[in-house]
């Protein structure tokens, strides 16, 4: 029979309270899935952050690094030119290969580098010879180490970092050689190309006569320079531990070529080059002396006493940092007495001495001819010659002289002078003027004044302890 509408109503009902038992089921087991993941990413956050950190283990050394030849250098030799490079970030970052990083290094800050010095003569590794590392102290050059040269390598452990190091090395036949290295924290290798050829002769002027100032300098083929100053009497020159090949051997005076060769070198082989300038030199002997013929002898404040000529550029203006050549120098004797080889043209001529305070200029336009000159070089002003009474130990005496402007001294214009173990000590080229002396020492300094003339040419003066 057809359902009646009491009927339906009640499956109605029946149906509607089964999907809402249905939905309450689906609601409950999603809150549960949510309060377990919540549970546990909460569990694993505390466990990352609770957990004590894994340090890998090594085990075994690593393998020592392969030569050319496929053998194997020990491992104090593993920076050399030999093996590959160490890389040290690499090994502060090396892996266990399980993923977790190995520690970073602790020596980063306290790291003492080593230094491998590699030398080669003839491309061959060098068997013998001695190592020495030197350093720059306050108390003067100190040997930090020494070593000897096995198979090609010196190897030095546990040196200072950050400093620089002056490295010499000796073959044991009178050749030595040295270069500089700065040293920071990790391991560094430094090369010594070294030769067994040698180069030797004469560079002279045209005349047969050494150069002052002059230089021969050997060109190498591979860029690199090496310098030698001929002797100053007989103007002999060598150079020592040349590599084979071609080379070029250029005498030079300044920056001017004054002749060059080109030579070829064998292992072992001794070739000798002669130079005679093709520009003719002028001798110019003389004597450095004070007014009134008083000569400027090694009783004032020695030593350091020289004459400086510059020469001059003929095409453009005159000035002390335009010189068309380096400077050449030549030292005086006690007596003042003097002799410098020079090429025709115009210098500038300056006296360097101690008791002149900065050099003096005594000629901008000195003229320089084809023949040999005599002239002698005249200081200006006046011999300041001073006596310390009353101080006590000379030793520990400091002088000062300066110009009275005003009642006050021009500092611009203040020189220092050394005082003897008498107590005397004295100032050269003193222009005319009220100068004050002053000696600093004991317990109070002392001064006292002078005036010089225009005509003194030595005058005297005594300070005493206030």
């Amino acid at each position: 029979m057809p359902p009646t509408l009491a009927t339906m109503l009640e499956a109605s009902r029946h149906r509607d309270s089964r999907v809402a038992a249905a939905r309450c089921r689906g609601a409950a087991r999603t809150t549960l899935l949510g309060v377990l993941a919540f549970a546990i990413l909460l569990g694993a956050a505390v466990w990352i952050l609770t957990r004590e950190p894994t340090t890998p283990q090594r085990t075994g050394p690593s393998p020592a690094p392969a030569t050319r030849d496929g053998s194997t250098l020990p491992e104090h030799e593993s920076t050399s030119r030999f093996s590959a490079p160490r890389d040290d970030s690499a090994a502060a970052n090396a892996t266990d290969g399980s993923g977790d990083e190995g520690p970073t290094r602790a020596t980063d800050e306290t790291a003492r580098p080593s230094l491998d010095v590699l030398v080669f003569v003839d491309e061959a590794p060098a068997d013998g010879g001695d190592v020495e590392i030197l350093r720059a102290d306050p108390e003067g050059i100190v040997t930090v180490a020494t070593g000897a040269v096995r198979e090609g390598v010196a190897s030095f452990e546990s040196l200072d970092p950050m400093r620089t190091y002056r490295v010499v090395v000796e073959l044991g036949y009178g050749s030595r050689h040295e270069r500089r290295v700065m040293l920071r924290r990790a391991p560094e290798s430094i090369e010594f190309r070294l030769g067994t050829a040698r180069v030797f002769g004469n560079a002279r002027d045209a005349h047969g006569r050494a150069i002052e100032g002059a230089i021969v300098v050997a060109l190498l083929g591979d860029g690199s320079v090496v310098e030698r100053q001929p002797d100053p009497s007989t103007g002999g020159y060598a150079i020592d531990d040349l590599r084979a090949g071609k080379i070029r051997v250029a005498f030079r005076l300044g920056d001017r070529t004054l002749a060059d060769r080109e030579v070829v070198l064998e292992p072992g082989s001794t070739r000798r080059v002669d130079f005679g300038a093709t520009e003719e030199t002028s001798l110019w002997t003389g004597r450095v002396r004070r007014r009134g013929d008083v000569p400027i002898a090694s009783d004032v404040n020695p030593p350091a006493r020289a004459v400086v000529v510059e020469r001059v550029r003929e095409s453009a203006p005159r000035t002390p940092n335009r010189p068309d050549v380096a400077p050449t120098t030549a030292i005086y004797d006690s007596d003042g007495r003097f002799a410098i080889a020079l090429p025709p043209g115009t210098y500038r001529v300056l006296v360097e001495a101690p008791s002149c305070g900065t050099p003096l200029v005594l000629d901008d336009s000195f003229p320089v001819g084809d023949s040999d000159l005599e002239h002698d070089l005249v200081l200006p002003g006046t011999l300041l010659d001073a006596r310390a009474i009353g101080f006590g130990d000379a030793a520990g005496l400091r002088t000062e002289i300066e110009p009275i402007v005003e009642g006050d001294g021009d500092r611009r214009r203040r020189r220092a002078a050394a005082v003897r173990s008498d107590g005397t000590f004295g100032f050269d080229a003193v222009a005319p003027g009220v100068w004050r002396v002053w000696v600093f020492g004991g317990t109070e300094p002392g001064n006292a004044t002078i005036d010089i003339a225009p005509d003194d040419t030595v005058r005297r003066v005594v300070v005493e302890s206030d």
